[in-house]
């Protein structure tokens, strides 16, 4: 993966708390980029959302 003109690997992956599907608001860190979600049901199942961190 490449970002800011160079390469950079992803670490320190981690998964935000399950929250109801319709009203649910996530957001990466500093330096996070989203790079999963689970969802399971439909909008008042639970989903929660993966996060890395770069590092170069």
């Amino acid at each position: 993966m490449s970002a800011w003109g160079r390469t950079v690997e992803l670490t320190s992956y981690r998964w935000s708390p399950g929250q109801k599907e319709s009203s649910s608001y996530s957001k990466a860190g500093d330096y996070e980029v989203m790079v999963g979600r689970q969802h399971s049901g439909d909008e008042n199942g639970q989903t929660r959302y993966q996060y890395a961190r770069i590092a170069d």
